[in-house]
């Protein structure tokens, strides 16, 4: 993982897991942690820009560490990294490229801007893994996209290409002309440029509504993950090329 300051007020932090298509473990949950707020407690941060390096964006949680880091105890590397990323006040724009699986595609329920690229796919695979979905995706998701879409992509797991997910409203734009990191560094720069009293406020207000409903519910997913893997645990664990995504 790299967190690099752009412009002095601009953050990109980019996954950079690439021979495992990015996918998130115990370490790369708490470098992220670190990262995510210490940006969010700089005042000179306007925005903070997330990607992953190489193919895909992200392919979920390295499915080899549900053999070796779960049961994750209450307050546990992943909830603590999705509590850092929910509390940045400031806004947070994701360059999708490839693949957004498992917590790569629900990580993006919590950001502000998604620019994908044409190629670029969400995947919501949990039920075909004998889990459920974390990341509050359980209460986010529904509210998106109403009950019917929302279990349509849960039960099914099927891929959401980039152009659907735009119609769906899961991502804000699909880059077509150039890089989804291009575009998504050029809106961060646009944003940087108004007040950001304004822009701190506009999202707390917007997020209002939730805040008293996503904490908790990021506690509730994972302590029924924990349940369901002691009843059949992931069959791909210690598989480190297995991740579901071919991006």
């Amino acid at each position: 993982m790299r967190a690099e300051a752009i412009d002095g007020s601009l953050w990109h932090v980019e996954l950079r897991r690439p021979e495992k298509r990015n996918a998130l473990g115990v370490e790369a949950y708490t470098l992220l942690t670190d990262v995510l707020r210490q940006i969010g407690a700089m005042p000179d941060t306007r925005a903070v820009v997330l990607s992953g390096q190489g193919e895909c964006f992200c392919a979920g949680n390295d499915l080899a560490e549900f053999a070796t880091h779960w049961p994750q105890l209450p307050g546990g590397p992943v909830v603590r990294f999705l509590e850092a990323l929910y509390a940045l006040p400031r806004p947070v724009i994701a360059a999708v490229q490839g693949a957004a699986v498992g917590i790569g595609a629900t990580m993006l329920l919590h950001c502000d801007l998604v620019v994908a690229g044409p190629g670029a796919f969400l995947q919501y695979p949990f039920v075909d893994r004998g889990i459920i979905p974390e990341g509050a995706a359980s209460l986010l998701l529904p509210l998106h996209l109403g009950h019917l879409r929302a279990m349509d992509l849960f039960l099914t797991g099927r891929r959401v290409l980039a152009e659907e997910a735009l119609t769906l409203g899961l991502v804000t734009h699909v880059s077509r002309d150039r890089p989804p990191l291009d575009k998504a560094l050029d809106l961060a720069r646009t944003i940087s440029a108004k007040s950001p009293e304004a822009i701190a406020t506009t999202k707390q207000l917007v997020r209002q509504s939730l805040a008293d409903s996503v904490m908790p519910r990021y506690e509730w997913e994972i302590e029924n993950i924990n349940k369901l893997l002691a009843i059949r645990p992931i069959a791909a664990a210690g598989d480190s090329k297995n991740q579901a995504c071919k991006c």
